[in-house]
């Protein structure tokens, strides 16, 4: 990934505040999360209803109010929005805080009414204000607004900062263990060595990927960690852990009972992408006795 530093604003915000926020929206977001939307619902995803009123107490500035910002109004968006969220798993963000590209900045004090950015993002970017979805907000810093970005429309967004001249609009990174620096910078070129994989991480390294599924707590893909199981009440089973959150629980069922009998269960490699093509027998341990 080309990219240049500009726009350097050093600010000390604890991360562990911004990775239970971020937990929060991936939650909240979670319909939308690995999928897109048909371009016609871009300016409408991430949008929860019930929200909107507090939303617009955090920028009020861009809302056309006579109201200044104060810090209790970003409490209380967090405060309602965690309310319709019950459970929570800081554990969720933490692939998302160190992806290339994952958190939106935008200058509140620079934004203008060009909607270079908003043209560019199919709407998701709101028109004239040229704010992500609230949905999507993880934190205000006096005039500095931090949103998460889904991984769909990171080029589309990159295109918007690129081409948008004031400067209102940049990425952030983590640089940081215990705080995340605001440091804004553009991408000039996505190098596809730079996309982030959830197999690239380190529990992925200790997984094998010759069974694979989704997590149903963050919806990461998840992989076998190498444990089976055989019980009477369920039959065959393997245990899968998420790549993102490390969730672990069993499977059973499906096409476990035939293969346990007529195989026995696959050895185990750890960092194994994919089932091989053809499954020789040299790929299992053998029928179970």
């Amino acid at each position: 990934m080309s990219d240049g530093i500009y726009q350097p604003e050093y600010v000390g915000v604890e991360l562990e505040s911004i990775r239970r926020s971020l937990s929060s929206v991936l939650q909240l977001c979670k319909e939308w999360r690995h999928r897109e939307p048909e371009k016609k619902d871009l300016s409408t995803v991430f949008r929860t209803q019930s929200l909107a009123a507090t939303a617009a107490e955090v920028v009020p500035e861009q809302f056309d109010t006579s109201s200044r910002w104060e810090a209790s109004s970003l409490d209380r968006f967090l405060n309602k929005r965690q309310a319709i969220l019950p459970n929570h798993d800081a554990s969720l963000a933490d692939a998302e805080l160190h992806r290339p590209c994952s958190l939106h900045l935008v200058n509140l004090y620079s934004v203008t009414d060009d909607d270079v950015v908003f043209t560019e993002t199919d709407g998701y970017v709101q028109q004239s204000s040229e704010l992500p979805p609230w949905d999507t907000w993880v934190w205000r810093h006096k005039w500095l607004l931090i949103s998460w970005v889904p991984k769909w429309m990171q080029q589309r967004l990159n295109d918007g900062i690129r081409y948008e001249t004031i400067g209102a609009h940049s990425w952030l990174r983590v640089n940081a263990p215990d705080r995340l620096e605001l440091l804004g910078y553009k991408v000039s070129a996505f190098a596809k060595d730079s996309v982030y994989s959830p197999f690239d991480t380190k529990i992925a390294s200790s997984l094998d990927f010759f069974f694979r599924s989704e997590c149903t707590c963050c919806g990461y893909p998840a992989g076998w960690n190498g444990e089976t199981v055989v019980c009477d009440q369920h039959g065959a089973g393997i245990k899968e852990c998420c790549t993102n959150c490390g969730q672990c629980g069993w499977h059973y069922g499906g096409e476990l009972h035939a293969m346990f009998r007529d195989s026995g269960p696959p050895i185990f490699q750890a960092g194994r992408r994919r089932r091989p093509a053809v499954l020789s027998p040299d790929l299992f341990e053998g029928p179970l006795g």
